[in-house]
């Protein structure tokens, strides 16, 4: 059986510092790679599986590719 979790995130791209954190009702993820061709949205996939200790491969992005406001699917039975 597959277990999963969605998480609607804020992307801030061009940070000094990667991360993330929440900021009143938001979870922002902060990250260094600018929004060009997919860097910012490779570094939030690593960013926040880095946070919830999953694989990379187990967070997609499934709204919000090219918006700083996205929906994440985190499969929790990829855990490492």
């Amino acid at each position: 059986m597959r277990v999963g979790a969605s998480l609607v995130v804020v992307v801030k791209p061009r940070s000094s510092k990667e991360g993330v954190a929440r900021k009143g009702a938001d979870v922002v993820v902060h990250v260094r790679a600018p929004p060009v061709d997919g860097a910012a949205n490779e570094r939030v996939v690593a960013v926040v599986a880095a946070f919830l200790g999953v694989r990379s491969s187990a967070v997609r992005i499934v709204r919000g590719e090219t918006s700083r406001h996205k929906e994440l699917d985190v499969d929790v039975d990829d855990a490492t």
